[in-house]
């Protein structure tokens, strides 16, 4: 069996694509109803990790400033039987501009600040996606501290460490676990309560890629990339039963110049999910759940 749950990330635009964190602009918003549509479409939900941090915090005000603009919209989908989740991108300021925090202890401090901002505006969330993958051992017993149920940070056996991205997953399992309290990127025998499920990741052949790489699993991808890599993933897969987390950003269904790797359309997103689900229910059975849901079956299974 084949568990599938699906996320996307609401960050400002060009986020993903060209690193921006200093000119926010929110154009891609306005393509969530298009991209909730194409799931209705295909008869399934997502989790949509909402930006709430320090960085909006400074320009706008309060962590909430998406959150609140946009209320309507996560009511709706709220209401359509969708999640919505917190997704902090934390910051520091460094000579007028904002550049991502890679520092455990100032993040772990301002996951807990925000929070309590949040928490003041009667905010409540379940699951929880720290911006770029960053992560650490502070900033993981912070979020179990918090009572946050799920974190979906992890990006299984990446590393990166350049003036664009730093985290480290190396490690990390492709499945759900909980974390352990002194290495948050393994499963420990006395683990913290949250549980960790990461983004699915799976070497992902680009044209101008020599190889395939290991990437995370991106509805956005053109679909014969996309198709490549799930097949490429399957193969690899025994009979037990496994899970898969995908993940999208609407910057990335934009009309936008061509890109070798993402189609920036959403008709291309609702194939390739539609692919998704036939191949893994063809792989073995296929079923669709929330990130909660999955981490409380994992929380159990560890338990027993």
């Amino acid at each position: 069996m084949i568990t599938c749950s699906f996320t996307v990330d609401i960050d400002n635009d060009s986020a993903t694509i060209s690193n921006e964190r200093n000119e926010l602009t929110w154009a891609a918003v306005e393509e969530v109803p298009r991209i909730a549509a194409a799931f209705r479409r295909c008869g399934v939900g997502a989790t949509w990790f909402v930006r709430a941090d320090n960085q909006l915090d400074a320009v706008y005000g309060h962590p909430d400033w998406l959150l609140q603009r946009n209320r309507p919209t996560w009511d709706t989908l709220r209401a359509e039987g969708h999640g919505i989740g917190w997704h902090p991108h934390i910051v520091r300021e460094d000579n007028g501009s904002f550049i991502a925090e890679t520092d455990d202890t100032r993040c772990a401090a301002a996951l807990r600040r925000v929070f309590e901002s949040l928490s003041d505006h009667h905010w409540r969330f379940t699951a929880v996606r720290i911006g770029e993958a960053f992560h650490g051992n502070q900033s993981m017993n912070a979020l179990d501290a918090l009572g946050l149920q799920v974190d979906s940070t992890a990006l299984p056996g990446r590393l990166r460490a350049d003036e664009a991205r730093r985290f480290d997953w190396t490690t990390t399992p492709n499945r759900p676990y909980r974390p352990s309290v002194s290495d948050y990127r393994i499963p420990g025998n006395e683990p913290l309560s949250i549980v960790e499920v990461p983004m699915t990741t799976m070497p992902v052949k680009a044209p101008y890629d020599p190889g395939p790489l290991l990437r995370y699993l991106n509805l956005a991808y053109r679909h014969s990339i996309f198709r490549d890599a799930l097949g490429r993933h399957f193969e690899t897969l025994d009979h037990t039963d496994h899970t898969v987390v995908t993940i999208l950003h609407p910057d990335e269904v934009r009309a936008q110049p061509d890109h070798p790797l993402y189609a920036f359309d959403v008709a291309t997103v609702e194939r390739n999910l539609d692919y998704l689900l036939g191949a893994a229910g063809a792989h073995g059975g296929v079923r669709v759940a929330s990130l909660e849901t999955i981490a409380a079956e994992a929380a159990s299974g560890e338990a027993s």
